[in-house]
């Protein structure tokens, strides 16, 4: 279920976060994900790798590489329209049942929870250059800078 206002709001928080006008902090504790719509939790899981959680601060705008631009450029693009997203999620969420299951998982020969869910990447497009769009042809249709 696509939520217009809640993407025209996402869209104005993301690009006040990008140009560094607002925090971490206030861009988190802002972006609507109290919602069903997957393409705004989609976005904002991809997002949160762009930015510490751990201490209040402004993104500076120059440490993105152009692909990490790219992406961003492409999400807003995506919450700009009124398409469902139709991919895999991007994360797994699997609660930590225990410290001891915790640290187990960081030892040697176990390999720790990735922020992204293994099965959520290889399921997903996540690293073709239209995602969050379903296609290149939806994101040709729908993007100014599309891939050429």
């Amino acid at each position: 279920m696509v939520d217009a206002l809640k993407r025209k709001r996402a869209v104005g928080l993301i690009r006040q976060f990008i140009e560094g006008q607002i925090s971490n902090d206030e861009y988190d504790n802002n972006y609507p994900d109290d919602t069903q719509d997957q393409g705004l939790l989609v976005v904002y899981d991809r997002l949160w790798i762009f930015y510490s959680d751990l201490h209040t601060h402004r993104l500076d705008k120059n440490s993105l590489s152009s692909e990490d631009r790219e992406v961003i450029e492409r999400c807003l693009a995506f919450l700009n329209t009124d398409l469902e997203y139709e991919g895999a999620p991007l994360r797994e969420r699997k609660p930590i049942t225990g410290i001891g299951d915790f640290f187990r998982r960081l030892s040697p020969g176990n390999r720790p929870y990735s922020v992204l869910g293994e099965q959520s990447q290889k399921a997903s497009t996540f690293y073709t250059p239209w995602w969050p769009f379903a296609s290149e042809e939806q994101y040709r249709q729908h993007s100014p800078k599309a891939v050429t």
